[in-house]
């Protein structure tokens, strides 16, 4: 199996022009009109609706056929790739189980990379996306941690383990980030364990509210 791959193609769908800074966004007032963007790409979903669409024409039926790679990057593990890019001010972030990664959209030069080292069993190794506000790059891991990166360094601002392995759970839905709320819940159906959802603030780890549901015992 080869190692999971992001390709640019030469007819952009979005603008990867690199700006002269590295912007701490993108605001909530971004986010909210993410469905008219055509110049970034703010959720895994594109918007809030998950239409997936961008309202970019570049592409058309007669062009579509001249579209070519003009840079590639290569994630150092070795897996199948179930993640959608964020794109925003010319930056694009993917991710993997364990990796995270900036590069310039033009020229596909990283700007950081990121590892995450897992600190407890991985019940089930996947992972579909991050999402992104105020400079903060948040996604989820396979041992059950919600992480918080700083989008210009990668750097970690905070981690915390908001769903046990050892009950059956892991992480790997991309969360939704609304003001300064972390939406998201942990995966474990495939182990009958019963659904729950956590909403926490995106400047602190501590968790807000913890929403349980599904069948219980007995």
């Amino acid at each position: 199996m080869k190692s999971e791959a992001v390709v640019l193609a030469s007819i952009a769908v979005l603008s990867m022009a690199t700006g002269a800074a590295h912007a701490a966004g993108p605001t909530q007032a971004e986010l909210n009109s993410a469905d008219n963007d055509g110049a970034n790409w703010l959720y895994v979903d594109h918007d809030y609706h998950g239409q997936r669409y961008t309202p970019r024409d570049q592409i058309t039926a007669k062009n579509v056929g001249d579209l070519a790679p003009t840079c590639s990057y290569t994630f150092p593990e070795k897996m199948p790739g179930q993640t959608a890019p964020i794109v925003y001010d010319g930056f694009l972030y993917a991710t993997t189980a364990h990796y995270t990664v900036a590069l310039d959209g033009a020229s596909c030069k990283v700007l950081w990379q990121s590892e995450w080292k897992p600190r407890d069993h991985e019940t089930f190794v996947t992972h579909r996306g991050a999402a992104m506000k105020d400079g903060k790059v948040v996604r989820g891991t396979a041992d059950g941690y919600l992480v918080a990166l700083d989008a210009k360094t990668g750097e970690e601002l905070w981690s915390r383990q908001i769903a046990k392995p050892s009950d059956g759970y892991f992480i790997s839905m991309a969360p939704l980030i609304y003001d300064d709320l972390v939406l998201i819940g942990p995966a474990g159906a495939e182990f009958a364990k019963q659904g729950m959802g956590w909403c926490l603030p995106a400047e602190r780890r501590r968790a807000r509210v913890e929403v349980q549901h599904g069948a219980g015992s007995g």
